[in-house]
């Protein structure tokens, strides 16, 4: 991350082709005759300085020559090991080896006679060593081989030496080439570089042969340091000068060098090349001249750049000022969170000359995964200014990005701005001072319009919650709007109510901390009548309560708010007598700041007289339920038959409906049974039942034909004056239990279901009539005979009708559960038919069942 100045950019985008061509004119004159100047003095210290380097080669290589002529005359008298019998001394090896270590760079001196396959079990025991090769990384027990070179003696014998004993040079290539070649030469054989064991050091491995008359019967085979070797040749070389040794295209010696005066010089059977490169130092003062002249040529640009700065400044301090001022009066037009957005996106970059400009709020839509993005993130969530240079130009373009928080009036950071630019760019205090300006009128603009937004959120917050009340009829419905829209309508973290009960006994409380679209959890608490709290709500006070320790001190009320909550605002709900029945709970919560509570008495008194009303609807409803139950006719016990009856009465939102069933045993013996359902809900639907249900089954007891039942009925309900018109539903039935015949009338209801003792059943869609209330032509009724062991099944819409679903989807799911539940005693077969059949989807409609099981 780093700062950045867009005045210095702004600098190059003004056109000032006068100016520039005469400072270029300047510029270029001065350097123009520096540089000639410099070439000169370079030119004629250049020759000096490749004498020089040639004379010091030459020297080198002519003490290069002289080392090895040493080491090869130190070798040369190899064959003098051998003594008169033929055999190579050991005396004679050590002191051989003892006057060439001392006289020349030589480290040890090896002898390494050859062995055959035959004699390797004698050499190896005679000499205590088993002959070995080099392999990974190290020596292993060599394999069998036609004939080995192993290192018998060596001097001195140290540590490092002594480890060499056994080891067949023949077995290591490098050795094994310059072994070759000197059996064939009475010349000392160089090879290349090899790493010296076990220090690692280079070394140059130099080998001569030792020969009895013509046979060969060994070598003698040293190593000289290579840095040794280097350390003689660098006395003889100036201060300045590197000097580098190579063999064919390895380096060898010395310090490697690309260019310089090079000798070849023939080396036991080797080409090597010296390299000397001696800088002269006489051409310092070529550099002299060309720094001079650069220093000039910038000290004349320079007074040239700032005599057209200071005009720059002045023009880019205007136009940053009147973009500024444009911004200004396009934030002060704002009125949403998206305008200030858009305005800055469209003029905010303008003040400071940037690519481009965002604003970034927390509930913003993602953006473009941008470097521009990455700093605006970074600084909403740091609360720190944020900058990035983006120059590498493999993954995006060159340029400059920087991102400065924005803060509301507790300082909490709340959204960020940020500025993009296409170059990288240096920063400046103006440039500070500019951003920080555009910043201070984004955050005036954002905490306008972020009250402005404020207020209409909490306007249509209200408006909801008004909503929803004006048609909630129970607490339960009164709880889930305040849980739901009473925090955003009050500015509150949550809103809990409290419903006061059974003579201010008992207090509900309904209230949800964890989101506000939760459904509100339930509680219910004792309370004192003599509750100071309570007390003051039934005057009509508000109740603040600001810390955590006044909540618990006051009791009841850490019940009514939870265990999380740091401060809270009590209004009591009267209702219109002033009588207090409940109490609404405005809550903040301990990490969040308080709301402001300037709708509090519209909400709570919204809410009381919702809860007042949802008292009298649960009133009404267990008035009206309280009729239906004892309108609902007596079962008899009839002998060899089994009965059970159902009624379920439809959600409390919805109303208690009209909804019977009916079973009489009349003198002649036979069983009357009616099951119906009047159109509406509530105390009227209650006594029209009443009514009706009565009528249908003195007229069936009554009338000869059971088919002259829907035309007498309909009869007797005509009544011109009533609007509207009664209509209900019904399935009057009887049943001759002797002559095992069933007779029934269907007016308009759904059909009854008839299930024999092996659990097949049968829909009963005959005897069809219109709905009591629609006058029809006479119809006849229907007959179907039973067997013994059957079932009739008798019910009202609600236990088959659902929402969505045809009526054919319904029948044949009752016929299912009427089949799987034949095997059982009839209280539980009714139990399994309701479930099966309604589940969680009753509460749209009442359900009213007869299941009766003949003999």
């Amino acid at each position: 991350m780093v700062p950045v100045d867009a005045l210095a950019r702004s600098e190059r985008r003004i056109p000032d082709p006068a100016g520039r061509w005469f400072t270029a004119v300047i510029v270029s004159v001065i350097l123009l005759s520096g540089g000639v100047a410099s070439s000169l003095l370079w030119a004629q210290t250049k020759h000096a300085g490749d004498r020089s380097e040639r004379q010091t080669a030459a020297r080198i290589s002519d003490r290069l020559s002289a080392e090895v002529r040493v080491i090869e005359s130190s070798l040369a008298n190899a064959n003098l090991l051998v003594d008169s019998s033929g055999a190579v001394s050991k005396d004679r090896f050590d002191d051989f080896a003892a006057e060439i270590v001392s006289a020349s760079a030589i480290q040890a001196v090896a002898y390494e006679p050859i062995v055959t396959a035959a004699d390797r079990p004698a050499f190896e025991s005679t000499n205590s060593i088993t002959i070995r090769s080099a392999g990974g990384g190290g020596f292993v027990t060599s394999p069998v081989e036609a004939s080995y070179a192993p290192v018998q003696w060596v001097r001195p014998e140290t540590s490092a030496t002594m480890t060499l004993r056994g080891f067949d040079i023949l077995s290591e290539p490098v050795r094994a080439a310059a072994a070759r070649a000197a059996a064939v030469t009475d010349r000392v054989q160089f090879t290349s570089p090899i790493p010296s064991q076990p220090n690692g050091t280079t070394s140059l491995f130099v080998i001569r042969r030792v020969m009895n008359g013509s046979a060969l019967v060994g070598y003698v085979s040293t190593a000289v340091n290579a840095s040794d070797f280097v350390a003689s040749l660098e006395r003889l070389t100036p201060t300045n000068a590197r000097i580098a040794v190579r063999d064919g295209g390895t380096f060898l010696l010395g310090s490697p060098s690309p260019a310089g005066s090079s000798v070849t010089i023939r080396v036991g059977g080797r080409t090597w090349t010296l390299v000397v490169t001696q800088p002269d130092q006489r051409q310092t003062s070529a550099l002299v001249a060309l720094l001079l002249t650069l220093i000039a040529a910038g000290g004349v640009a320079e007074f040239l750049r700032r005599s057209r700065k200071h005009t720059t400044d002045l023009d880019t301090a205007s136009r940053s000022v009147r973009s500024v001022s444009r911004l200004n009066d396009r934030l002060a037009a704002c009125a949403t969170l998206d305008d200030v957005i858009g305005a800055v996106a469209e003029l905010g970059g303008a003040p400071v000359e940037a690519a481009a400009a965002r604003f970034l709020v927390p509930d913003a839509p993602e953006m473009a995964d941008d470097v521009l993005a990455i700093a605006l993130r970074t600084a909403l969530l740091s609360g720190r200014p944020a900058a990035r240079s983006r120059s590498d130009g493999t993954e995006s373009p060159p340029g400059t990005v920087v991102a400065l928080p924005v803060f509301d009036d507790s300082d909490s950071c709340v959204a960020a701005i940020g500025w993009s630019w296409s170059t990288e760019i240096e920063v400046t205090e103006r440039l500070r001072s500019t951003l920080d300006v555009v910043r201070v009128l984004c955050q005036t603009s954002f905490s306008r319009v972020g009250l402005l937004e404020t207020i209409r959120f909490r306007s249509a917050a209200l408006y909801a919650l008004g909503q929803e009340l004006s048609v909630a009829r129970t607490v339960s419905d009164l709880a889930h709007a305040v849980v739901r829209h009473g925090p955003s309508a009050s500015g509150f973290d949550a809103v809990t109510i409290a419903h006061l009960v059974d003579d201010e006994r008992t207090l509900t409380i309904y209230r949800s901390l964890e989101q506000v679209t939760a459904l509100p959890s339930t509680y219910t608490i004792k309370v004192g009548g003599d509750n100071d709290l309570l007390a003051r709500l039934r005057a009509g006070q508000h109740i603040s309560l600001s810390t955590a320790e006044e909540i618990d001190r006051a009791g009841v009320l850490r019940r009514l708010v939870g265990d999380r909550v740091g401060g809270l605002t009590l209004l009591p709900l009267r209702n219109s007598s002033a009588r207090l029945i409940g109490v609404v709970a405005f809550i903040r919560v301990v990490e969040s700041a308080v709301g402001t509570p300037a709708n509090l008495a519209s909400i709570s008194d919204l809410v009381a007289q919702t809860l007042e009303r949802a008292d009298l609807f649960e009133q009404q409803a267990k008035v009206v339920l309280q009729l239906q139950e004892r309108a609902l006719a007596h079962t008899p016990a009839i002998q060899g038959v089994e009965i059970a009856t159902r009624y379920l009465p439809a959600a409390r939102e919805v109303g208690v409906g009209g909804d019977w069933y009916s079973v009489e045993q009349p003198r002649d013996g036979a069983l009357l049974l009616t099951v119906g359902d009047v159109v509406g809900h509530g105390v009227g639907a209650v006594v029209d039942m009443v009514e009706i249900s009565g009528l249908l089954a003195a007229l069936a007891r009554t009338e000869p034909e059971l088919s002259s039942v829907p035309t007498r009925a309909n009869d007797l309900l005509r009544d011109a004056d009533r609007v509207p018109q009664r209509m209900a539903t019904a399935i009057v039935m009887k049943v001759d239990l002797p002559q095992r015949v069933v007779e029934y009338v269907r007016l308009g209801h759904l059909p009854a279901m008839l299930m024999d003792a092996f659990g097949t059943v049968a829909i009963l869609e005959g005897g069809g009539f219109p709905p009591l209330g629609v006058t029809a032509t006479p119809r006849a009724s229907a007959t179907v005979r039973i067997t013994p062991g059957s079932s009739l099944l008798l019910y009202t819409d609600g236990l088959i009708e659902r929402r969505g679903e045809s009526l054919d989807v319904g029948l044949a799911r009752l016929s299912a559960a009427m089949t799987a539940a034949a095997g059982l005693e009839v209280e539980s077969a009714v139990d399994a038919i309701v479930h099966h059949c309604v589940g969680d989807h009753h509460g749209f409609d009442d359900l009213a069942l007869l299941l009766i099981r003949l003999p």
